[in-house]
């Protein structure tokens, strides 16, 4: 197959969902299909990170966004039927490179990935097109404005509704949507939408003996607010506890754009770390005797971290708000809590509990591999191209007979 990938933000490097999904998909497509990217830029800087996509593609096209264009234009999301973060990537740079790549060769799937670039291929027609939403955004964003208070309630309010009309859209103009759990999946309520976990590959590296360190590991972008809010709550309300009943533990908050108040949190406590950006987040989770991920906020979807500390046997705690688009056994796969005791019983329980710990590293492991592998993840979305092709050819022959 012949396949045009579109996406908003450059993949690479896969920090981000909305990066790391596309990255390595576009690894596992590329074995046996040609890829043709079209993504933005934010700058110079991430054309350094071209080289990276194109063993995998045969041609990467990239479109200049500088922010501040971007914030330029947010003036008219009040006149915009459109969500506010699909107006920020509006481009006619990037739609005039679109037709100039649809001019030039015939493609048998366009894939886009997120709502937000969907607006440059909701209309195009005679090809076959995907939008992998890999969340139903307007699910978060109704979430987020039932917690928020005054005016940003209200703000919320109107960029759910606005995303959930723009969701519709695209469930009618695109042969296939694509998500990542159940949740998802009945949040659209469309008959095209199918469910294809993210995935992740199980690091065969053997875990070092535990060193007598106790540490505990919360790994996200903490750009993100849901993360954000997660990660106060575990300094704030979870770590308190937990270091009085696990003497010596150590407490890892990893990951890009923690914000000034998780810094001052974490300062209250001398062996709490905030690492910020690492260059290999696998290496920490391998360091780490457990993974938790306390999310309270957030849409349905389904978390990467999960998958990732799973991947790495790092026994692991969360939230069923992480977990919902998991097909793992709460008890025997992972632990599941919900407020600040009940995590400090699960993580204390794998450290008191070795026989408990290894269960959970190997079952966990097991699972992704099973069921997670970005290889089988991306097998299940080539035969929903498989299928759409087919149904295409179907149609347009019976439209010949008639």
């Amino acid at each position: 197959m012949k396949i045009l990938y579109t996406t908003a933000r450059f993949p690479y490097p896969p920090l981000r969902g909305d990066q790391l999904v596309p990255y390595f998909r576009i690894q596992q497509l590329a074995r046996k299909h040609e890829i043709t990217l079209l993504s933005f830029v934010e700058g110079p800087e991430e054309m350094e990170y071209v080289r990276h996509l194109k063993p995998h593609c045969a041609e990467v096209h990239t479109v200049p966004l500088p922010r501040w264009r971007s914030y330029a234009s947010m003036p008219m999301g009040a006149l915009s039927p459109l969500p506010l973060q699909v107006l920020y990537y509006s481009s006619r740079e990037y739609q005039r490179k679109l037709r100039e790549i649809l001019a030039s060769r015939k493609f048998d799937v366009i894939h886009t990935v997120l709502a937000r670039p969907a607006n440059h291929t909701i209309d195009v027609e005679g090809v076959v097109k995907v939008c992998e939403m890999i969340d139903a955004v307007s699910l978060t964003m109704k979430r987020r404005a039932d917690t928020a208070r005054g005016p940003a309630q209200w703000v919320w309010g109107m960029e759910a509704e606005r995303m959930r009309r723009f969701e519709q859209r695209i469930c009618k103009s695109f042969d296939g949507v694509v998500v990542v759990s159940e949740v998802d999946r009945q949040e659209l309520n469309a008959p095209n939408v199918t469910v294809v976990p993210v995935g992740a590959d199980v690091d065969l590296r053997p875990r070092a003996a535990r060193n007598g360190h106790k540490v505990v590991i919360f790994t996200g972008n903490f750009a993100y607010h849901s993360n954000q809010d997660a990660a106060i709550f575990l300094v704030n309300e979870i770590w308190p506890e937990l270091r009085q009943a696990i003497p010596g533990a150590r407490l890892r908050i990893v990951g890009n754009g923690p914000g000034p108040t998780l810094l001052r949190a974490a300062r209250q406590f001398p062996e709490v770390e905030v690492t910020g950006f690492v260059p290999d987040l696998r290496q920490h989770l391998f360091e780490a005797d457990v993974a938790v991920a306390p999310m309270r906020l957030g849409g349905g979807g389904m978390h990467c971290k999960a998958i990732e500390a799973m991947a790495c046997g790092t026994p692991l705690v969360v939230s069923s708000r992480v977990t919902s688009g998991v097909q793992g056994r709460p008890g025997e796969d992972f632990l599941l809590a919900t407020d600040a005791p009940e995590y400090v019983r699960a993580v204390r329980s794998i450290f008191e509990n070795p026989g408990l710990a290894t269960a959970l590293s190997e079952k966990g492991k097991r699972l992704v591999a099973e069921k997670y592998s970005w290889e089988k993840t991306t097998q299940r979305l080539e035969l929903l191209y498989e299928e759409l092709l087919a149904r295409r050819s179907q149609s347009t022959n019976h439209a010949h007979r008639n």
